[in-house]
């Protein structure tokens, strides 16, 4: 007993001695990893204008990283970015990440986030595999899965989320993207791959008062379909959200002609701008999804209230 109150007064000091570090050309820390790898839990990092070339893992729990143009709820002023180009090719999705973040508590805002790999190769800008994750007003980029959920609770809000296949993924992640922009870059490409694999596992993707928008540089008939079901027990909901005359009629789609729809949940509620005879086999719901149903009753614990209820710009 006397051990493990020693152990909370001592992690208790530390948040109460929580630290502010610099990363920039002229500062003490002139990469994040260099910063990442002084900080303790409870520190903010600050990342000034730039360009910043590497790959990050974050891995120690509780902490927060601002780009300069914190707290500005638009990520298209953000200045400050993280790129990397890596396929998972040459090892895992999680292996080709820009960031990944196996810890939890993690706060990301008004951060750029990029893969450059290329087209046609599975090449993600960021992965989360921890619980109570935030991102917020940041940018990801990349082709073919950009975000992906891997696992545990995440959090976006304000985001710009860009690519051409299944280009927000996940397996067991429960997600929730409030008020976010979603660029398609590829014509019939797919927006969501959501991987849930049994009825008793967690996976779900919730979407609310999103933006679907044509990408940077992308043919100006660009169509896209809202997800295809990458496991058999998959779960989107776009709710409250413009698809702005993006999405093919049908909506949704399957990873093969012959997978079984019975147990996937694709679903719709109170969208504008998206008209048309969806799969048979989609649903359209009578009423809103609460976010508590996703990221449970503590979510207000751990995400910025700030950022709740807002709607793509």
């Amino acid at each position: 007993m006397w051990i493990s109150i020693i152990f909370f007064s001592f992690q208790f000091l530390k948040l109460l001695d929580a630290a502010d570090l610099h990363v920039g050309v002229d500062k003490l820390y002139p990469t994040l990893t260099e910063a990442y790898n002084s900080a303790n839990p409870g520190d903010i990092i600050y990342v000034f204008p730039g360009i910043y070339t590497e790959q990050l893992v974050i891995a120690k729990d509780n902490l927060t990283f601002r780009g300069s143009t914190f707290p500005s709820l638009n990520p298209s002023e953000n200045n400050a970015t993280l790129t990397h180009a890596a396929s998972a090719d040459d090892g895992s999705n999680d292996d080709s990440a820009t960031l990944l973040v196996t810890a939890s508590n993690f706060r990301l805002y008004n951060l750029n986030v990029e893969n450059t790999f290329g087209q046609d190769v599975h090449a993600v800008a960021m992965s989360s595999t921890g619980s109570n994750n935030g991102f917020y007003a940041c940018s990801f980029t990349s082709w073919q899965n950009t975000v992906y959920t891997h696992k545990g609770s995440e959090f976006f809000s304000r985001c710009y989320i860009e690519g051409a296949v299944d280009f927000i993924m996940g397996i067991t992640g429960q997600a929730w993207f409030q008020g976010c922009t979603l660029g398609a870059l590829k014509d019939k490409g797919w927006i969501t791959a959501q991987g849930r694999t049994s009825s008793d596992s967690q996976g779900f993707f919730v979407f609310d008062k999103a933006k679907i928008t044509i990408g940077t540089g992308a043919a100006s008939a660009t169509t896209a379909y809202l997800g295809r079901s990458w496991g058999d027990y998959a779960r989107v909901i776009f709710q409250n959200s413009d698809l702005g005359n993006v999405i093919t009629a049908a909506g949704w789609n399957t990873m093969s002609d012959d997978q079984v729809t019975t147990n996937v949940l694709f679903a719709e509620y109170a969208n504008k701008n998206g008209a048309g005879t969806r799969v048979s086999w989609a649903k359209k719901l009578i009423s809103a999804e609460s976010i508590s149903s996703i990221l449970g009753a503590a979510y207000t614990s751990w995400v910025d209230s700030g950022y709740l209820n807002l709607s793509a710009l």
